[in-house]
């Protein structure tokens, strides 16, 4: 879906946003050429400099979701935008995912192209993450072969940076990490 150079637009750390969109220490801000979006006087996405910021920068990927941003997203207006310009739309879940499936946060769902969570956050499941692509841009057979390689080649631990191997083989249940602290 994307090579490394192309250019991604995702929400500044130092705005709220989450260190794995762009973030320049982190490999998708060295693989990629990152276009930040931030938010307005009020502390909420500026959405208008986000529609010119990726007009002007035509990236190939937005990103929408945060780490630690307390307002809700207008997730169909970035897939306006993203649509707009002909991107893929992704939305990072992740800090969300407890609160959307309680349906007391928006559901990004119908607007993404992709949706990705993990089940170890909000959900406080054991550390694993989902990704969810109900249109696949290139069809289900091309995902199915990219997801494939990417396990082959294990590098959902080699960028995530918080993957433990404990977490992965089920080592421990939810109840015990919060209990023994880690």
């Amino acid at each position: 879906m994307l090579t490394p150079g192309d250019t991604i637009m995702g929400m500044s750390l130092a705005e709220d946003g989450h260190l794995t969109h762009g973030m320049a220490l982190n490999m998708s801000g060295k693989w990629f050429n990152v276009a930040s979006y931030g938010l307005d006087a009020n502390k909420d996405i500026d959405y208008d400099a986000l529609q010119k910021l990726a007009e002007e920068k035509k990236p190939k990927l937005i990103i929408a979701g945060a780490s630690a941003f307390a307002l809700r997203i207008d997730f169909e207006r970035i897939s306006k935008v993203a649509k707009s310009i002909g991107a893929l739309f992704m939305v990072d879940m992740a800090h969300y995912a407890g609160l959307i499936a309680v349906g007391e946060y928006p559901n990004p769902v119908p607007h993404a192209d992709f949706v990705t969570t993990t089940t170890h956050k909000s959900l406080r499941g054991p550390r694993a993450g989902v990704t969810s692509m109900p249109r696949p841009p290139h069809g289900h057979a091309y995902l199915m072969r990219w997801l494939n390689a990417l396990a082959l080649e294990d590098l959902f631990r080699a960028v995530d940076g918080c993957v433990k191997d404990r977490g992965i083989n089920g080592d421990r249940s939810p109840s015990e990490s919060v209990n023994n602290k880690g």
